[in-house]
């Protein structure tokens, strides 16, 4: 608030006179209201990001920066993001001095950069095949994934994968049990970004020799 300053003088016949002069002090937010949104990361597409308000200690809003500039997205010092494509967020945090009632407002903003989804193919149809015949090899060079508009197969890249399914012993399929069967081939990329595919092998009844007939040897009669 104002504050007066007041010189008092004496001159050398002792008489006195004064004068004044006010200073007034302000709240200046200083430190009291910082915020911090945190460091730029990078996620897989379909990631969820939980954006922080550090040090914020009054009220937060979060805006998207978007072509046609900011638009809300949020308030308060959480909130759960889930961009598709690399996005920028800033945060305002504003503080009021709660002795004139002063707003200090302090900004941040975060970068979220998202890898691209995973597409994968695997373009196999395989025939019915019989209950307890041989087991199926899942070759993997037939599973094909998405890197720059191209179709490769996933042998020729450094990422992992696995094939799951009932019936499914490490890369071979056992047809132990009668009825469709859905074969999942789970990627996971060298940035820890993940995608499926899955087909369909269907186990049917074949006989085998449970049903055979023999009709006897040719003879010749009179």
């Amino acid at each position: 608030g104002p504050h007066t300053i007041t010189v008092n003088y004496t001159d050398p016949n002792g008489c006195t006179g004064s004068v004044s002069i006010t200073i007034n002090v302000i709240f200046c937010c200083g430190n009291s209201c910082q915020v911090n949104a945190g460091n730029d990361t990078t996620i897989c597409a379909g990631g969820v990001v939980i954006l922080n308000a550090q040090g914020c200690t009054g009220s937060a809003t979060w805006y998207m920066l978007g072509p046609d500039g900011p638009s809300p997205i949020g308030q308060g010092g959480i909130v759960d993001v889930m961009p598709q494509q690399n996005t920028c967020y800033i945060v305002i945090c504003c503080c009021p001095d709660p002795v004139n009632g002063i707003v200090c407002c302090d900004t941040d903003t975060v970068c979220i950069n998202v890898y691209p989804p995973i597409h994968l193919d695997w373009p196999v149809v395989f025939a019915d095949v019989c209950l307890n015949s041989d087991s199926i090899f899942l070759d993997a060079n037939n599973i094909f994934i998405m890197i720059n508009n191209v179709w490769v197969p996933i042998t020729s890249t450094t990422g992992t994968w696995t094939f799951s399914g009932i019936g499914v012993v490490g890369n071979y399929f056992h047809p132990n049990t009668l009825g469709p069967h859905t074969i999942t081939v789970n990627y996971t990329d060298p940035n820890g970004c993940t995608g499926s595919v899955s087909i369909i092998i269907n186990v049917i009844f074949c006989c085998e020799s449970s049903c055979q007939v023999n009709a006897g040897n040719d003879t010749t009669i009179c």
